[in-house]
C-alpha cells in the first residue's frame, strides 16, 4: 500500500512502525501460535458441527448442510468472544487505579486518550484468533454462497430477482445486493466485537465502584446472552408472521445483534427473506451500513471514555 494512503487511513498509535503497537504485539502471542489456536477452535467448531449434522441430518445441498450444523457453535463463539472483549474492556480503568497509574495517566489528553485506545486494541488483538475462526467460518458461507449462485447455468441471481417482494427491475441488481450481503456478513461480528470492547471500556470509567461496574457488567452479559438464546431460536423464519416496516426492522436488529447476520449466510434463507419480506432485498445492504455505523460508535465511545476521564478521573 502507499506509504500516503496509508498514513490518511491510519492514525498514528495504529501503524506497525508505532512504538505502542509494537508493545501490544511483544504482548500477544506469536504467529505460530496464533495459527494453533485459529486450528484449535475450527477444529472445535467442526466436531460440534459433526455431532450435530449426525444427530439431526437433513437432506440438503452441501452449503445448506454446513451453515445447518456450523451455525450454532458459531454462534456460541461469536458470543463468547464479545462478552470475554467487553469484560476485558470493563477492567481496564480499575487495573489502572489499582496499578496507581490512573491520574498520571489523566494529566494529559494524549495520555488517557491514547492508553484506551490502545487498551482496545489490545483486546482485539488477544482476542485475534478466536476473531480469525470467525471470520474464516462466515468466509466459507460466503464461498458456499457464491457456488450455489452460480447454479441453474448462472441464472440463481435472475431467479432471485424475480421472487424478490417487489420484483427487482432488473436482474442485475440482484448481484450487488447479494455482494453487499456478504460484506454485512464478514464486517458484522467484527464490528460487534470492536463495539462490546469499547463499551466495557467506557463501562470502567463512567462506573468507579467495582461492585456497581460488575453488576452493570453482569446485567449487560445476561441481557445479550438472553437476546442471542431468543433469537437462536428464530431459525425456522417464525418471526416472518411479522408484517410490514416492523417485519423489515425486527429482522434489521435480529441480523445485527441476535444471531449477527448467520441466518443470511445461506443462499436459501436469503431468497425466502426476499421473496417473504417486503423490500427484503435491501437488508443486506441496511446491515452493511449498521456493521460501518458500528464502527464508528465504537470510536465515539472511546472519545467520551477518554472525555469522562479527564473530567471525572
Amino acid at each position: 500500500m502507499d506509504k500516503t494512503l496509508r498514513d490518511w487511513i491510519l492514525p498514528d498509535w495504529a501503524r506497525r512502525d508505532s512504538a505502542l503497537l509494537r508493545y501490544q504485539l511483544a504482548n500477544t502471542s506469536g504467529p505460530r501460535g496464533t495459527l494453533l489456536q485459529v486450528a484449535g477452535w475450527l477444529l472445535t467448531i467442526g466436531l460440534v458441527a459433526l455431532l450435530l449434522e449426525a444427530r439431526n441430518p437433513i437432506d440438503a445441498n452441501l452449503g445448506r448442510r454446513i451453515w445447518h450444523s456450523s451455525q450454532l457453535p458459531l454462534l456460541a463463539l461469536q458470543t463468547g468472544t464479545w462478552v470475554v472483549a467487553f469484560v476485558l474492556g470493563g477492567a481496564t480503568a480499575g487495573r489502572q487505579r489499582s496499578r496507581k497509574t490512573w491520574d498520571s495517566l489523566r494529566a494529559t489528553e494524549a495520555g488517557v486518550t491514547l492508553s484506551l485506545r490502545m487498551r482496545w486494541l489490545g483486546i482485539l488483538l488477544r482476542l485475534r484468533a478466536p476473531i480469525a475462526a470467525i471470520l474464516l467460518l462466515r468466509l466459507l458461507y460466503c464461498l458456499g454462497m457464491w457456488v450455489d449462485l452460480s447454479a441453474f447455468g448462472g441464472q440463481h441471481g435472475s431467479m432471485l430477482a424475480l421472487q424478490a417482494s417487489p420484483p427487482l427491475p432488473d436482474s442485475w441488481l440482484a448481484l450487488p445486493l447479494i455482494t453487499a450481503t456478504i460484506a454485512a456478513l464478514l464486517l458484522l461480528p467484527l464490528c460487534a466485537i470492536g463495539l462490546g470492547a469499547a463499551l466495557g471500556i467506557l463501562l470502567s470509567v463512567f462506573i468507579r465502584e467495582r461492585l456497581f461496574a460488575a453488576l452493570a457488567q453482569m446485567l449487560i452479559v445476561s441481557t445479550q446472552a438472553i437476546w442471542v438464546a431468543a433469537s437462536s431460536l428464530q431459525v425456522n423464519f417464525n418471526w416472518l408472521q411479522l408484517r410490514g416496516e416492523t417485519q423489515f426492522a425486527w429482522l434489521l436488529v435480529y441480523g445485527a445483534l441476535g444471531d449477527w447476520g448467520l441466518s443470511l449466510g445461506q443462499l436459501s434463507n436469503l431468497g425466502e427473506l426476499w421473496s417473504s419480506v417486503p423490500a427484503g432485498a435491501g437488508l443486506g445492504p441496511a446491515l452493511l451500513c449498521l456493521a460501518l455505523a458500528g464502527g464508528w460508535a465504537a470510536d465515539g465511545l472511546l472519545w467520551l471514555a477518554a472525555r469522562l476521564a479527564e473530567r471525572r478521573g
